[in-house]
């Protein structure tokens, strides 16, 4: 089973070489999407727990059938160049939720080495690692500024728009 909080990914190298028995470049990688069921497009860029509950719903019964492709990569899908693309990408997210939440970006104060240990944390599903991170993020009532928190920020995944919606909403204590 893959970690709800990780992204597909992570594992394709491993998932393809035990279908193929071949290692794959990164080039070949880049080529790779899969398929809800066979049918629907699987955007890579979320995490696998949300495209689960979006893919899946109330049918909650295992195993999730997803298909892997190789060739025809569809216009309509972003491709995963690199790891480093997904690390990129989650760190922007994380920088918009922490905008929203404190009025201020806190992730841009945080070291290299923090990015790195709280993304690889999620990577390698090490949830103490990540929470020792996080925290940061979370706020803290020994600093004033932390205190009043300006908004929560949401963030909405639908399946029938493919797409996302994100607003901000007061933080009510």
């Amino acid at each position: 089973m893959l970690p709800r909080i990780s992204y597909f990914p992570f594992y394709l190298e491993e998932i393809l070489h035990t279908l193929t028995g071949n290692a794959l470049t990164e080039i070949d990688l880049s080529n790779v999407w899969l398929l809800n069921n066979g049918e629907e497009m699987i955007r890579w860029h979320y995490p696998i727990g949300v495209l689960y509950d979006m893919y899946r719903g109330n049918d909650q019964n295992l195993p999730w059938v997803v298909t892997v492709r190789l060739k025809d990569f569809p216009d309509e899908l972003v491709r995963c160049l690199s790891k480093d693309s997904l690390k990129f990408m989650f760190i922007q997210s994380l920088k918009e939720a922490s905008q929203i939440k404190h009025r201020r970006n806190i992730v841009s104060t945080m070291t290299k080495e923090e990015h790195v240990r709280l993304f690889d944390s999620i990577k390698n599903d090490k949830f103490d690692e990540f929470w020792s991170i996080n925290k940061k993020l979370m706020g803290s009532k020994s600093d004033p500024l932390d205190v009043q928190m300006a908004n929560v920020p949401f963030r909405f995944y639908f399946v029938s728009l493919l797409s996302i919606i994100q607003c901000p909403k007061k933080y009510f204590s």
